[in-house]
């Protein structure tokens, strides 16, 4: 019997604002933690990442409305969805992840976006290797 697929309000969540697994895992972590704030270095030491990369992360998260930041010596972020309809499509993600998390991580990486930066950063990848090759003038 085939499983039912993922609730519309969950295939619009990720696919209008959550390209990659990464956001995906720190969302459901920082939607855990709620109301708490989480410090950069609570989060990269969860996600076994970078705080760099990281803070870009979250930093999507919140121009999405997923996320808030607090002011600090080191910055913290707290879930905070922007409606009572995203509360609920961020509860029934955390369901089908925990249920189903192949499905929502295939569905991440069936974005078209996604497949046009993989195809666009093989394009960037090469004109950087040729730009270190040496010319012979």
């Amino acid at each position: 019997m085939a499983q039912d697929p993922l609730p519309d309000s969950v295939r619009n969540l990720i696919l209008t604002k959550i390209p990659s697994v990464l956001q995906l895992e720190v969302l459901l972590q920082l939607y855990a933690a709620r109301p708490r704030y989480l410090t950069i270095r609570e989060i990269a030491q969860t996600q076994r990442v970078d705080r760099g990369p990281l803070l870009d992360q979250l930093r999507v998260l919140a121009s999405h409305g997923l996320a808030a930041d607090e002011a600090g010596s080191e910055p913290a972020f707290s879930y905070a969805g922007a409606s009572p309809e995203q509360d609920q499509a961020v509860a029934d993600l955390a369901v089908a992840y925990a249920a189903r998390p192949v499905t929502v991580i295939s569905l991440i990486y069936s974005r078209p976006e996604e497949q046009m930066r993989t195809f666009a950063d093989s394009f960037r990848l090469r004109q950087e290797r040729q730009d270190k090759e040496p010319r012979n003038e």
